[in-house]
């Protein structure tokens, strides 16, 4: 995506939607990016900032986006790298991860969320990018990096100089087996939840 001054808020729009990335911003983020036209191509999504968990690169359709102090990253990728579960709740509009007695719940474009009982507020709200008109092949979970790493127990460091971020998790590396509430392959992530928990994420 190519910033120039004569680029107008509804043709940035358009441009956005087309290649499903409408919802990655605000109207007002889109006049900050068009106002700052300089005849430089420069990337508004994506980065050429690598991910790694355990010194491991992992394979991304799109590099890491800064947003505020987070980054939103491709949600497959990074779950299946830290073998956590993901979960629809009943509503159809909360989202849950579990991992290894661990819970993070939320609802895309929402700035807060859930870690285990306790409402948090989010550097960078998660993101669900779709085509207009919508097309589910084609359809992206993006997480804000920081916070689902602390919610789950990992650590991020953030390589400078080597243009990367790099996340560290010692339950992966001792590959513990043992949990609080383990999730085997049989569970979802709806199934370890009290009935009372899981109408505190409905509302």
């Amino acid at each position: 995506v190519y910033k120039r001054g004569t680029n107008t808020l509804e043709r940035a729009e358009a441009l956005f939607a087309k290649w499903g990335l409408r919802q990655f911003f605000e109207p007002e983020e889109i006049k900050r990016l068009l106002s700052k036209a300089d005849g430089i191509p420069s990337p508004v999504v994506g980065s050429d900032l690598r991910l790694f968990v355990n010194d491991r690169q992992l394979s991304l359709p799109l590099g890491p986006t800064p947003r505020g102090e987070d980054y939103l990253v491709p949600a497959e990728p990074l779950l299946r790298a830290l073998s956590a579960k993901v979960s629809l709740l009943p509503d159809e509009s909360w989202y849950l991860l579990c991992r290894y007695g661990r819970r993070f719940a939320f609802v895309p474009e929402q700035p807060s969320a859930y870690v285990n009982d306790t409402r948090v507020r989010l550097w960078a709200a998660p993101r669900l990018l779709f085509t207009d008109p919508p097309d589910s092949a084609k359809t992206l979970l993006f997480l804000p990096l920081r916070a689902v790493c602390a919610a789950l127990g990992a650590e991020l460091e953030i390589d400078a100089e080597n243009r990367a971020l790099r996340i560290r998790d010692a339950v992966l590396s001792a590959k513990e087996e043992t949990a609080m509430f383990p999730v085997s392959d049989g569970d979802t992530c709806g199934e370890i939840l009290s009935a009372d928990v899981q109408t505190k994420y409905a509302y």
